[in-house]
């Protein structure tokens, strides 16, 4: 664990310069914009997603609002744990050391209990827990290498609440990410290796947007106010918000912080 000196906070830009962040889901959303929000502090990125093409206007993203930075990238299927194993190797291969964990990949699933399948339960459960789990432990060499480790893991006010009908699968997966969180926190705390884990409320991403596609026509305007009337600012927010936290909870600003489960969602899940 580095000492007190080590542990001093940093401020103004370049809050992480030289150190290398591992976003995985990193598409679109949430995790574009981390991606660019990351690079602006002077991180060094290893992008990850099974969506090449948003990738890649990922990558564009970030070279375009700070040219020079030092990107990889690679399609991975979350499912496949051997391929997430891979990727973490190759990121420590690469940059020597993995100093942040932005596990933002996950899919929402919408649909009555009675009609769930198993392989649904599975494709929910592997995408937004198992593939949490195996990719925090194929990092662990890289974490370890680093002063300063920081996961921050993607969650959902959903983890807490049910915002919707037919959201069972949704949530179990993601309540799952905050116990595991908690349980990560104190087996990694010995390692100084903080993780935290945030509670987006709802916020304008391309999921978002699938999960009121995904409801009858007729609907979807009644559950969208009806997931805002939990908001105290009545408005869905938007990616950089809740990467902006991400960023902080990198940084040498929140080393005290750890095992946090952080909502990012305007009140919703407290009112």
């Amino acid at each position: 664990m580095t000492s007190t000196a080590d542990q001093r906070p940093a401020t103004g830009p370049g809050r992480l310069a030289g150190r290398t962040v591992l976003i995985a889901g990193a598409a679109g959303g949430q995790g574009r914009a981390g991606a660019v929000l990351f690079a602006r502090q002077g991180a060094n990125l290893a992008l990850c997603d099974i969506d090449e093409v948003g990738l890649e206007t990922t990558q564009d993203a970030v070279r375009g609002d700070v040219p020079g930075t030092d990107v990889l990238t690679a399609r991975v299927d979350m499912r496949d744990v051997a391929a997430i194993e891979r990727f973490a190797a190759e990121v420590t291969d690469r940059f020597g050391v993995i100093d942040v964990v932005y596990n933002n990949a996950g899919i929402n699933h919408v649909g009555a209990l009675a009609d769930a399948s198993e392989e649904d339960f599975e494709r929910v459960h592997d995408i937004n827990l198992k593939s949490a789990f195996f990719l925090v432990k194929a990092a662990l060499p890289g974490l370890k290498r680093s002063t300063s480790a920081s996961i921050i893991i993607v969650s959902s006010g959903a983890g807490l609440l049910a915002p919707a009908d037919g959201n069972a699968l949704y949530c179990s997966s993601k309540g799952g990410l905050i116990s595991l969180t908690r349980a990560l926190a104190r087996d990694l705390a010995p390692l100084g290796i903080r993780v935290n884990c945030l509670l987006p409320g709802p916020i304008e991403t391309p999921m978002v947007h699938k999960f009121f596609a995904a409801m009858p026509a007729e609907r979807q305007q009644e559950v969208r106010d009806e997931v805002l009337s939990r908001s105290l600012f009545k408005r869905f927010g938007q990616p950089e918000e809740v990467a902006a936290m991400a960023v902080f909870l990198a940084t040498d600003e929140a080393t005290y912080v750890t095992a946090g489960i952080i909502p990012v969602d305007a009140g919703w899940i407290a009112v």
